[in-house]
Parts: structure tokens; sequence; C-alpha cells
């Protein structure tokens, strides 16, 4: 594997990401990666001999399979659930690593070894219509080198969460581990948890997990201006400071600034659910109210909550959301 592979901040060892609720994601080279043959896939695989690179896998002998080819002998008949082609690999580990490939007219390449593409599949996730033939195979087969040459020249990657919180005593921001990159490796191809994977595995744990961009933060300074701007003009509503309500937002009661959450939003009830997350504006809160002050207090409650909706049609006008 290519040593020299690093990421941007290198001083830091990892580049790092800010997500929605106070958190960190942050992706560093996975030195201790395990090949694309590890997963034990057997609808697509290799199998290569030599110095260079040595992949087995039982029952799929390169001398079987070069004899298969020749005259289909007794024994190797589950060969015949494959396409299988040709794989060619670079005869040098030079500066841009080891690579495979299915041309036997790329530079400095000899035959080492076969790609296997099961015929019967399901192909849907493939992206292929109609059949699988030997031609939409190679194509197949070409994805997976894509992969194996990602992996042999270092582009794997695992990640860590942390949670950042700012310290009241020192004044400065402090992190903690809540999920090992160990825990979250292997990751082949870029190191943008975008693309890669990472962020769609986040949030499979927590849906409302975003990674904070330039564009959301960019939504994030227009939304605050508009609630701001609907704040200034309703006056304090019954026992109810709309001032206080909407501070909660910057600021909940776990000290998770909700504006980011809006930024992602992508329909009114989300916007409602998000505004609901912060103490002052959520329903126990109402009904707290309610139930010490008594039925005086019903109309204070139902001007604060027009004036909630009134703040969601005007935090999805930013959105262009229009349900």
């Amino acid at each position: 594997m290519d040593a020299t592979i690093v990421l941007p901040q290198t001083t830091k060892g990892y580049t790092e990401y800010e997500l929605t609720g106070n958190k960190l994601l942050r992706v560093y080279v996975d030195e201790h990666a395990l090949s694309p043959d590890t997963e034990e896939n057997k609808d697509d695989f290799i199998v290569s001999v030599g110095t260079i690179l040595e992949v087995e896998r039982e029952g799929f002998a390169v001398a079987d399979v070069a004899q298969f080819i020749i005259d289909d002998p007794h024994g190797l008949s589950h060969l015949d659930k494959f396409y299988i082609y040709t794989l060619y690999t670079s005869l040098y580990d030079d500066s841009d690593g080891i690579t495979v490939t299915l041309d036997e007219n790329a530079e400095w390449v000899k035959a080492t070894g076969y790609v296997f593409i099961r015929k019967e599949r399901n192909i849907e996730a493939l992206g292929i219509e109609g059949k699988l033939d030997l031609n939409s195979g190679r194509e197949v087969a070409k994805t997976l080198l894509d992969k194996w040459n990602q992996y042999l020249a270092g582009y794997v990657y695992r990640f860590g969460i942390f949670e950042s919180k700012l310290c009241s005593a020192c004044g400065h921001k402090h992190t903690t581990l809540l999920a090992s990159e160990n825990s979250f490796n292997n990751f082949i191809g870029d190191y943008n948890p975008r693309t890669n994977g990472m962020l769609d595995l986040v949030q499979q744990i927590d849906p409302s997990v975003h990674i904070i961009t330039e564009e959301s933060r960019d939504r994030y300074v227009k939304i605050y201006a508009a609630v701001q701007g609907a704040r200034r003009e309703e006056s304090q509503l019954g026992i109810i400071d709309v001032s206080t309500a909407i501070s909660t937002l910057r600021h909940n009661s776990q000290g998770v600034d909700m504006y980011h959450y809006l930024c992602f939003a992508e329909s009114k009830d989300v916007i409602d659910g998000i505004l609901c997350s912060g103490y002052a504006w959520g329903a126990s809160q109402i009904q707290y109210c309610l139930d010490i002050e008594g039925t005086s207090t019903k109309k204070s409650i139902e001007l604060f909550l027009s004036f909630k909706t009134k703040l969601i049609n005007v935090i999805a006008e930013v959105l262009n959301i229009n349900s």
C-alpha cells in the first residue's frame, strides 16, 4: 500500500467535518485496511497469482480456471456460473502503486489471474437494465477493479464521531469521543463522507444528523434573520416571552443550536418538530403553563401557538418549502 497517501489538514492527521448537534466527524487514513477480497463477496471477485498481487479463493485456482477455459474439464462446472475475464496486473509497484485492469494493452502489465462476475443474480443494485450479459458483466468487473485500485493505492479511510462542547470554566471547546474510528473503518474510495457511505451510516443511527456546509451556513443566516424579524413584530404574549422561546433555538436545554437543524428541514412538519425540541416550545411546557395558571392562560397559549405557526411559515419561505 502507498504510505504517502494523506488527507487534507495533515498536521492534525485527519479531516474534520462539523455536524449538527454539536458533533464532529473526523476522517482518518485507515492504515490497517482489509482488502476487498475479505468482504467474501460470492458474486464478484478476483483471483491472482504472482509476487505483485496474490489473491486466492477456494475452488477458483488460476491454473484450474485456465484449464476450464480451454476444455471445460470435469469437476469445474461451478465456474460456468460466472462470466470470466482475464485480469492484468502492473509489473511494478511504482509511485502510483499497483494497478489491476481488464486492458491487455495497458502499459507494463501481464496476465495474473481472472475476474469473476456471477451470471444469475439480482441486477437492480448494479443499475443494469435487462439481463446481465458478457458485455454488461465486463462493466461490473471494471467497477470491481476500480475498488481494488483504490484499495491498492491506499484510498481507504475510517472515521470517528466526537461531541464538541464549550467549557463554562475555561471558555474553550472540548471534544469527547462518542464512537471510535476503529468501529467505522475500511471505507474504500473518496474520503468525503457525503459520497463514500460514512454519512449514510451515521444517518442510519440518527437521521437528523447532517454535515454543516457553506451552503447550510448561508441558509442559517437567512433563517436567523427571518426569525428575528418575526420576533420584532410580536410583543410579549401572556406568560410566555417570545424572546425567551426564540433564544432556546440558539441554545436549547442540551446546549444545541437548533438553527443548524432547521437548515436541513424538508417540510413544515419537520420545522415544527425542530421548534418543539426546544424546551420553551414543547407541548409539555405549554401543558405545564395551563396546569399551573389555569384557564386564564389559554388565550396566551393560543397566541403563542399562532406565533409558532407564523414562524414555521417564515422559515418555510426561506427554504422554499410549500407543505
